[in-house]
């Protein structure tokens, strides 16, 4: 019997897949802008920088203004409710109280308030508006302001706006310096305030006086009121008569000093020193 032959099948080959190109992506198309749409965006950008930096500029302009203003407006109600309970109490107050409510009804500090009414103290409306146009920082005034010379407090304003300090800061230690070199000197003076002494320089002056008073003047005197009906039977007619005369000035003085004496020691032990 034949034997069959099995028929072999050919493997079947493997057909390569075609690689697919993948779609290529097509380039962005650009647009180039004309140059008359280039100006007109600029412009616009111009426009909004300019609008915006203005409106910024006055409302910096304005908050600066409007906290001189309310620092100068927080002295002089200070210094109106003082002057109105002093007339009250018919004598004359310190103010410490009148402060303390201040501070609880703005919720301030006693510092900034002591601050407004020296502010208040030393300016005029007029000065007010001069900080208030230079666009001055609160800080800035509140430093300079308790420089009493004249002198000094010109010439810190001009070379505070000359931008000689570089900061506040810098102004507040050259007005530290200038006090400090007025209260060595002995007395500071303020053209703003009537260009009179302080109250420290005045009492020290009244000290001296009242002890040459007390140690050479006084003592002189009451040796030559002493000596008088002694001395005059010894003296020239005419030498007598302007001794005499002297005599009598000195003693109406004497009435004056008595009676500013006086009031003095009512005024001292109405405010208990």
């Amino acid at each position: 019997m034949a034997k069959a032959t099995a028929s072999k099948k050919k493997p079947a080959t493997k057909k390569k897949a075609a690689k697919k190109s993948a779609p290529k992506k097509e380039a962005a198309k650009t647009t180039a802008l004309t140059k008359a749409q280039v100006t007109k965006i600029a412009k616009e950008s111009q426009a909004r920088w300019d609008k915006v930096t203005t409106d910024l500029r006055n409302r910096r302009r304005q908050a600066a203004a409007d906290v001189i203003q309310y620092r100068y407006d927080v002295g002089m109600f200070a210094i109106s409710l003082m002057e109105d309970r002093s007339q009250e109490l018919g004598k004359k107050l310190y103010g410490d109280r009148t402060v303390e409510q201040l501070c609880e009804a703005l919720n301030e500090s006693s510092s900034t308030v002591h601050t407004c009414i020296k502010f208040a103290r030393r300016c005029d409306q007029k000065e007010v508006e001069y900080f208030k146009s230079g666009e001055w920082p609160w800080r800035a005034v509140s430093s300079i302001v308790t420089v009493e010379d004249a002198k000094a407090y010109k010439q810190l304003k001009e070379d505070f706006e000359k931008k000689k300090f570089k900061n506040t800061d810098e102004l507040k230690d050259a007005a530290k310096a200038v006090n400090e070199q007025s209260k060595k000197d002995g007395t500071k003076k303020d053209k703003r305030g009537g260009g009179s002494p302080t109250a420290k320089s005045t009492v020290k002056s009244f000290t001296t006086a009242c002890n040459a008073l007390a140690t050479k003047v006084m003592p002189g005197f009451q040796s030559v009121v002493k000596g008088f009906s002694k001395n005059v039977q010894s003296m020239e007619p005419s030498v007598a008569e302007e001794m005499t005369a002297g005599i009598k000035e000195g003693r109406k003085a004497l009435e004056t000093l008595k009676k500013m004496t006086e009031r003095t020691d009512e005024m001292l032990g109405e405010i208990d020193i």
